[in-house]
């Protein structure tokens, strides 16, 4: 299955991530750096590039995606 995950390089994301990855799932992890991408991408999944608080940035990963699981957390002041 193709799963669409938020917060993978996070301390609960990074454990969800590992979790679909061993079960042989398609991970796509929305990150919003290069540091972070590299981080999922040696986990296993597939990084996009994107910010939480712009949908356009990630809606078309969400959308092909058979399942979606929401681990970030917004920190800025908002």
């Amino acid at each position: 299955m193709r799963i669409f995950l938020t917060g993978g390089s996070g301390y609960i994301g990074a454990a969800v991530l590992d979790a679909f990855v061993r079960a042989g799932h398609h991970v796509d992890a929305l990150v919003r750096n290069s540091e972070k991408a590299a981080q999922v991408q040696a986990r296993g999944g597939h990084p996009i590039l994107g910010d939480l608080s712009t949908p356009a940035s990630y809606a078309d990963a969400a959308a092909a995606a058979g399942g979606v699981v929401h681990a970030a957390l917004e920190f800025t002041p908002r």
